[in-house]
């Protein structure tokens, strides 16, 4: 839920992405996308889905004085925000916004933007425009889930953000994802497809994703059991149990 929401703003083309990376991990200009049947981490060719939005600060917070005067100026968050150095901030006034990176921040939660520091750092100092006390402060988050072999060659669903990757499920085989695209602009998907037939991932208001889970140990079963999966039955080779768990 809330794929795509930063914050007031009517469009996340309003954005101005100060982030100082080529990486499409930091684009912040789609909220949703994904590939299908990937084989860069498995011969099984899962599919890997990518998600970024903005999530509130202490159930919302307000620029705090000392308000900035120059694009340049620190920006203040106030005390006890959680908020630390490296981490990833939106400032938006529902007029246009900036994503930055905290490069120092003082007891107070005066947050400083310099360029040059590393992971991704800042392209400069200066913001698009000197922020006032209606604009609001949000963490933007960009996670990215995909499957590959884990501990013992457990196939395993891992999640990846600015932090780096974390496994989350073992025994998670393949994970297949169709986007519901809305068509006629009414809100509602009027079909669900694979990332590589979205016309536009922009119009995608929903997903459904299909995991196969095995069981960790091998042998628990006589004979290799059949399974469907993706609309195809298969057979395996080994003598795991297998079940499909859909959500949309």
């Amino acid at each position: 839920r809330n794929v795509g929401f930063f914050g007031c703003l009517p469009s996340h083309h309003l954005i101005n992405n100060q982030l100082n990376t080529l990486s499409p991990f930091f684009n912040f200009m789609n909220g949703i996308e994904g590939t299908s049947d990937n084989q860069s981490n498995m011969d099984l060719g899962s599919d890997t889905l990518t998600l970024r939005g903005a999530a509130n600060i202490l159930g919302g917070r307000s620029l705090q004085p000392p308000l900035p005067s120059v694009v340049t100026d620190p920006i203040s968050v106030g005390p006890n925000s959680g908020i630390q150095v490296g981490d990833l901030i939106l400032v938006s006034d529902c007029e246009s916004g900036d994503i930055f990176q905290v490069t120092g921040m003082d007891a107070n939660g005066l947050m400083s933007h310099g360029a040059g520091m590393s992971s991704p750092g800042n392209t400069s100092g200066a913001l698009s425009k000197v922020y006032r006390a209606s604009a609001f402060l949000y963490q933007p988050y960009v996670r990215s889930y995909d499957i590959r072999f884990g501990v013992n060659g457990i196939p395993t669903l891992f999640m990846t953000d600015k932090q780096g990757s974390q496994a989350l499920v073992p025994g998670i085989e393949n994970m297949v994802v169709w986007y519901g695209e809305d068509t006629d602009n009414d809100g509602v998907a009027n079909r669900y497809v694979r990332a590589n037939q979205v016309v536009d991932m922009n119009r995608v208001v929903s997903v459904r994703i299909s995991l196969l889970a095995q069981t960790i140990e091998n042998n628990v079963s006589e004979l290799p059991v059949p399974y469907e999966f993706n609309q195809q039955v298969i057979t395996p080779t080994d003598h795991r149990l297998r079940r499909v768990y859909t959500s949309t």
